[in-house]
C-alpha cells in the first residue's frame, strides 16, 4: 500500500523499492506486479520496465493495457520497429477501447478510426466516458510518444484530464 502511495504522489523511486522489497518477501507477488512496471518506466528503466510487463502478461493475458505499457517502454528503448515486433499477442477480448487501441500502437488504425469506432457504438452514458478517457489518454500518449503530433497529444490529453471518469476513478491514471 505504501509503494502505491508513493507511486500515486509520483515518488517513482520510493515506490520501487518498496514494490521490489515487497517481491523479496513474497517472490510469487512479482507475476502480478504492474506497477513495478510503472515505476521502472518512469525512472527510465525501460528494460526492466518492458520485462515486468512481460511477466504480468503471465498473469493476466487479456489486459492490452499492459501490452500497451510494455510497447512504451520498448519505444523508449529502441524504437517503432522494435516495439512493434515486441508486442504481446492476447487471444481474447479486452474492454473498450483497448483492442482498438491496440491496432493504433500495432500501426492497424489511426487515432480518428479510434474514436469513429467509438461513436458507432451504443455505450450507456457512463461507459461512453470511460471508454472515452482512456481513448484520449492512450491516443495522446502515443502522438506524444512517437513525436508525430504533439500539439494534437496535448489536446487528447486535455480531455483525458477533463473527463468525468478519469477524474472520479481513483487509479494511478
Amino acid at each position: 500500500m505504501r509503494g502505491d502511495a508513493r507511486l500515486f504522489q509520483g515518488k517513482f523511486l520510493d515506490s520501487r523499492n518498496d514494490y521490489e522489497k515487497m517481491i523479496r518477501l513474497n517472490p510469487k507477488l512479482n507475476v502480478s506486479h504492474w506497477r513495478l512496471g510503472i515505476a521502472y518506466f518512469y525512472l527510465s528503466d525501460f528494460s526492466k520496465a518492458a520485462r515486468q510487463f512481460e511477466i504480468y502478461h503471465q498473469y493476466d493475458s487479456r489486459d492490452r493495457e499492459n501490452g500497451i505499457w510494455r510497447f512504451m517502454s520498448q519505444y523508449k528503448e529502441s524504437g517503432l520497429e522494435k516495439a512493434r515486433k515486441g508486442l504481446l499477442t492476447y487471444q481474447r477480448d479486452d474492454r473498450p477501447p483497448y483492442l482498438w487501441l491496440y491496432s493504433m500502437f500495432k500501426g492497424d488504425l489511426t487515432p480518428l478510426q479510434i474514436f469513429q469506432k467509438i461513436k458507432n457504438k451504443s455505450f450507456s452514458k457512463g461507459y461512453k466516458d470511460r471508454v472515452l478517457f482512456h481513448a484520449n489518454l492512450y491516443v495522446g500518449i502515443f502522438l506524444e510518444l512517437t513525436g508525430d503530433s504533439p500539439q494534437d497529444a496535448l489536446q487528447f490529453l486535455a480531455k483525458a484530464v477533463a473527463n468525468k471518469y478519469g477524474q472520479t476513478t481513483g487509479t494511478y491514471m
